[in-house]
């Protein structure tokens, strides 16, 4: 690979700005203003580029995750917290995605009237793989498993109750 002077550049603020957002303790918020003193001038068009990779780099090195709090910065959660929080986001990401592909799919073929019958059936296909990954990316479909396993039930219970066995 050929490291050219900008991405050398790109890599050394990247470091620079993660090394900023690491001293941060949990709950603590860096703060935009903050981090912004640590891009030169030129450089201040590709903030939000930098940041993205530094919370990546962080993540990557060492677990850490950072919540977007509006208009302030980012603020660093605990280890647990910010597994949840990045699932959660994950899973909104990826259910948004899909409605979006769904309705654009939906009206691409709606207003396609040179379509085969096949190429119909296999946007249908699509269209149901798509409902299928919207469903399953609903938070009443993922749901929690219980800390301890349930004992196995007796489906024949009543039945024997009723018989007296």
């Amino acid at each position: 690979m050929i490291t050219t002077a900008n991405s050398a550049a790109t890599q050394r603020l990247v470091r620079i700005m993660a090394d900023h957002m690491s001293s941060a303790s949990i709950d603590e918020t860096v703060h935009h203003p903050d981090l912004r003193r640590l891009l030169p001038q030129e450089r201040q068009r590709d903030y939000y580029f930098i940041v993205a990779r530094a919370r990546g780099l962080l993540n990557q090195e060492s677990g850490t995750v950072f919540a977007t709090v509006t208009r302030e910065g980012y603020r660093r959660l605990a280890g647990i917290t910010g597994a949840e929080y990045e699932g959660k986001r994950s899973l909104s990401k990826v259910r948004r995605t899909v409605r979006r592909g769904q309705r654009f799919v939906s009206n691409a073929l709606h207003h396609a009237n040179d379509a085969t019958p096949r190429q119909r059936r296999e946007v249908y296909q699509n269209l149901a793989a798509l409902g299928i990954i919207e469903h399953l990316t609903m938070a009443r479909t993922v749901k929690t498993m219980p800390d301890e396993p349930r004992a196995p039930e007796d489906g024949l219970a009543g039945l024997r109750a009723a018989i007296g066995a």
